[in-house]
Parts: C-alpha cells; sequence; structure tokens
C-alpha cells in the first residue's frame, strides 16, 4: 500500500506537468520520433518552400526503422523507436507524448522504493519515493519528451538488480541479467554512459572473480549488439551533423569558477530548485549531505551503489566540461541519470547512522521539494512555444498565401528552430516558407511572386527594433521592401535556464520586384 500511494502522488505530480509548451528539443525528439530526424531543420537557406508539413504529426509519421536509422544526430534510438509505438498506439498530441516520459519516471520511482526497502525497510524507502515524486526537477525530467524519464527508469531497475545482488546474493543469472541492462540503457541517451561507467565500477568492486567475468561477458554481448544495430547509423548522423549548425555552450570563466561550481551543486540541483535568496543555506545543505554520504559509506557498503549511481555520471560530466572547456554542468538534465543516487544516498545514508537522523534528513528532502515548486520550466532547452502563441493569430489575420521568412542569425539554430515549431503547430501550415540568409535576388524575386500584392512576413531573433522605420541592417538587406506596418515585438518568455528569446515579426511589401536571376534572363 505504501509503495502504491508513493506512485500515485507520483502520477499526480507528472500528470499536469505533462501538460507543457514543447521546447525545441522536444520538439526536434519529436520529429526524430516520426521518423524526420533533422531533415526538418535542414532547410536550404534563401530557398521558397510552397508547402511545409509537420515533421511531427502521425500522419507524416515514417516507420518505426527509420526512426531507427535517421533519429536525431547524437542521440541514440531506443526512446525515440519506442515512442513512436506509444503515439501510435493512444495519440499523437504532446501531453500523450510527455506522459511517456511520466510512465518511466514512475517506474524508476517503483524500482528506488523497492531497493530502499530491501536494504533498509519501508518508512526509508517512502521517504525516497516522495522525494522523487514531489522533486520538481525530477517532475520536470519526467515529462520532458526527451530520453531523460527512459535513461532513469532503466538505471533505477539497474540499481535494484545490483541492490538485490547484494542482499540476496549473487547468481550468474542475475550478474547476466545486471550486464545485459546496459543493452537498451546506453541505446537510450548518449548521458547514459556515466550510469553505465557506475554499473562496471560496482561489479568490479562488489563482484567475485568468478562472477566478474560473467559480467564483462554480459557487457561485452550488450555492447556487441549495440555497434551492431547502431553504429553504422551513429557514423552516417556524425557526418549529417558535421555538415549542420551545431554550437556548443562554451566557458565564460576558468572550469573550477564555472563548470566545475555548477557540477558540485548537481546532487541538490537534481532535487530541488534553488532560488538565489536560499543559494547560500543550500550550500550548506550540500556540505552536510556529502558528508552525511561519507559517514554512511564508512558505516555499511549499502550506501556504494547510490553513491556510484550518484557521483560517477557527475564527475564524468564535469571531466567533459574541463577537457573540452565547456561548460555542460550547468544544465541538470545532463546529470539526470544521476538522479538514481541523488535522494537514496543521503537518506539511506542517514538511516545507517541512526534512525532519528534518517526521519529528520529525510523528511526535510521531502519538505524542501516544496521550495520553487512550481516555478518556472528550466531544465529543457530555448522553447519557441511562447513566441509562437503571440504571433500566430497575427500571421493568420493574412492571407495564408504570404509567405513566411525566418532571418537566419549570424550564429545558432534560431532561425530553422522557428519554422519547426511553425510546423509542428496544428494548421499553421501549409503556406510558403524561407531560411533567409543572405536574400539574393533570386530569392526576393521567388517571395515577390509568392503573392499577389508583393507581402511577406519576416520573423527575426535578437535584432534592433527601435522605432517605427525600417533599420539600416532590414534596409540592406531587402532594398526593396517598405514596412506595411511597425513590428510586433514578443519580449524574451519564461525564466528558466534557457529563456525564450526576444522575437520580431515584420510585415513587408516588396515594391519593386528584381529580375528573376540571370539564369532566367532572355538572351
Amino acid at each position: 500500500m505504501t509503495a502504491a500511494a508513493c506512485l500515485l502522488v507520483a502520477l499526480l505530480m507528472r500528470w499536469q506537468a505533462a501538460d507543457h509548451g514543447l521546447s525545441f528539443d522536444e520538439t526536434w525528439i519529436l520529429a526524430g520520433a516520426a521518423g524526420h530526424g533533422s531533415d526538418c531543420l535542414q532547410w536550404t537557406p534563401d530557398e521558397l518552400r510552397p508547402t511545409p508539413t509537420s515533421p511531427t504529426a502521425l500522419e507524416h509519421a515514417a516507420s518505426p526503422l527509420r526512426v531507427w536509422t535517421r533519429g536525431v544526430p547524437f542521440h541514440t534510438p531506443m526512446h525515440m523507436a519506442t515512442l513512436w509505438f506509444w503515439r501510435a498506439l493512444f495519440g499523437e498530441s504532446d501531453w500523450i507524448a510527455a506522459l511517456y516520459s511520466a510512465v518511466w519516471s514512475i517506474v524508476a520511482i517503483g524500482f528506488l522504493f523497492a531497493a530502499i526497502r530491501l536494504q533498509a525497510g519501508v518508512a526509508p524507502a517512502a521517504l525516497v519515493a516522495l522525494t522523487m515524486a514531489f522533486s520538481p526537477m525530477q517532475v520536470q525530467l519526467g515529462t520532458e519528451v526527451r530520453g531523460y524519464g527512459m535513461m532513469i527508469g532503466l538505471a533505477a531497475c539497474a540499481a535494484w538488480q545490483m541492490v538485490r545482488i547484494e542482499s540476496l546474493g549473487a547468481t550468474r543469472t542475475r550478474v547476466w541479467m545486471l550486464g545485459l541492462t546496459l543493452l537498451p540503457l546506453q541505446l537510450t541517451h548518449y548521458f547514459a554512459a556515466g550510469a553505465c561507467t557506475a554499473v562496471c565500477l560496482w561489479a568490479m568492486l562488489r563482484l567475485t572473480r568468478s562472477l566478474r567475468w560473467h559480467f564483462i561477458a554480459a557487457v561485452a554481448c550488450a555492447a556487441a549488439i549495440t555497434l551492431v544495430s547502431w553504429l553504422p547509423f551513429a557514423l552516417d548522423h556524425l557526418r549529417r551533423a558535421g555538415s549542420g549548425d551545431v554550437s556548443f555552450l562554451q566557458a565564460t570563466a576558468p572550469f573550477w569558477i564555472g563548470a566545475g561550481k555548477a557540477g558540485l551543486g548537481l546532487p541538490l540541483k537534481l532535487l530541488f530548485l534553488m532560488p538565489p535568496a536560499v543559494r547560500g543555506p543550500f550550500g550548506l545543505l550540500l556540505v552536510a549531505s556529502i558528508m552525511l554520504v561519507a559517514a554512511g559509506l564508512y558505516r555499511s557498503p549499502k550506501v556504494t551503489v547510490w553513491a556510484l549511481m550518484l557521483w560517477t555520471p557527475i564527475a564524468m560530466l564535469m571531466l567533459l566540461d574541463a577537457v573540452r572547456g565547456t561548460q555542460h554542468t550547468t544544465f541538470t538534465r545532463y546529470a539526470a541519470v544521476a538522479s538514481v543516487g541523488a535522494a537514496a544516498a543521503p537518506i539511506l545514508s542517514a538511516f545507517l547512522v541512526s534512525r532519528p537522523l534518517g526521519w529528520v534528513v529525510g523528511t526535510l528532502c521531502v519538505a524542501l521539494t516544496t521550495v520553487g515548486f512550481a516555478g518556472p520550466r528550466n531544465v529543457g532547452s530555448v522553447s519557441f512555444h511562447h513566441m509562437s502563441k503571440a504571433l500566430t493569430p497575427i500571421i493568420s489575420s493574412e492571407p495564408a498565401g504570404l509567405p513566411l521568412v525566418s532571418l537566419k542569425p549570424p550564429t545558432g539554430f534560431y532561425g530553422s528552430a522557428i519554422l519547426l515549431e511553425w510546423a509542428h503547430a496544428p494548421g499553421f501550415f501549409p503556406r510558403p516558407a524561407m531560411l533567409m540568409e543572405t536574400a539574393p535576388p533570386e530569392a526576393v524575386h521567388a517571395l515577390a511572386a509568392a503573392s499577389p500584392d508583393h507581402r511577406l512576413w519576416l520573423v527575426t531573433v535578437g535584432r534592433d527594433t527601435a522605432g517605427t522605420e525600417m533599420p539600416d541592417w532590414l534596409h540592406d538587406l531587402l532594398p526593396t521592401a517598405t514596412l506595411v506596418r511597425p513590428p510586433v515585438m514578443v519580449p524574451a518568455g519564461q525564466s528558466g535556464i534557457q529563456p525564450e528569446p526576444a522575437v520580431a515579426l515584420w510585415l513587408l511589401e516588396l515594391n519593386e520586384p528584381p529580375p528573376a536571376g540571370r539564369s532566367q534572363q532572355p538572351d
């Protein structure tokens, strides 16, 4: 009954959170689950497309085999392939897609409850489960239309198997099952490498020599299947991504000041929202948590599973940042798989030190999940949902034949991402669309010829929109254009870790369309 109550709480917390506007990456993954991968982002600049179609709709979805082989660059296909079947069975709404991740998040909590109950009893298991159920960060990670929920669920399954081996005894069957669990885990998300490494470290530390060889054989089989089923397509993904518009978040401060500090705070960031006003107390709580886990490890090897599952992914992420000079540790989602040990390690350690201390620490963890609850979603990528909701009625007020042009920024993916957001919106397309970069005469002529009155919509990100006259940069880009009305400015959206950008919408008229281009001129 206790386990069922904890899982019901987790379901209720995620049920409503699943209904949210998708971020860019979520929409991109949804397109991958429809078999279109990054094709929906590969707009040829300055080329007018007459009738774009939704890359996320089931109506236009490709086969599961194409989902597996094409997918999204850098992303292993297990989550997208299974999401294809989930949507085919239950429907194609964004809410349904987010519920798939919620199911896996609840599965993870079930495995955590079972494992902690086996080690220390019902009370610590319930406190761990409730912390994960209420945690606003886990609710957000568990409702992202990405592989995080599935990754956490499979990692929790691996942790449960390790606890069973320690508590009930090691057998060849249990060791092989643990090793083979790494197969779906490593095919779910590339950041599952941290959990896979943690499992391997645990096996080397806790298994006897004879059983280690069985574990190594099982992992070798999992790796071989992964290589055969995925490596050829992964190489093609790398080739396609290498020719695309891929950017990485570069560090703006020395590693130990920026990424290192963010990484050390991840054990708490995975559970609690930390408003700036309370970061001091949370820093003290982090130190206390680390000391508590150290004491738990000293008292009992039971904590080994959870300490490895928590710190190995975080350490690997910090090492990656140190080597590459990036700050991925700033993003909680990249350490999502470490969630498996975030609540279990300190709460179990506290109960192993003393039962009253366990109750205090567990109750405090559950209570702290309410700090910042119902705050903005801040685990996902940049979103354009706020922008599209504000601008869609304005664009729809004019005839559908007016071309929609997204100006490609000097850096980043915003130009094509905006078009992906609108392509995902039901009923918005088909209409002529273009990703504009340099506006050559041929492209301007095509735009002018696309509507009887030579009008077009231009969408820009981060450009100067002061005043009601055309700015110099826009006049230089489209010298034959005039403003029909002042631009509509949509300010930046939510205040999450990657807030929605400010976007401007321009209604332009091309007064003197240029010739079609040299290739179309008479001899």
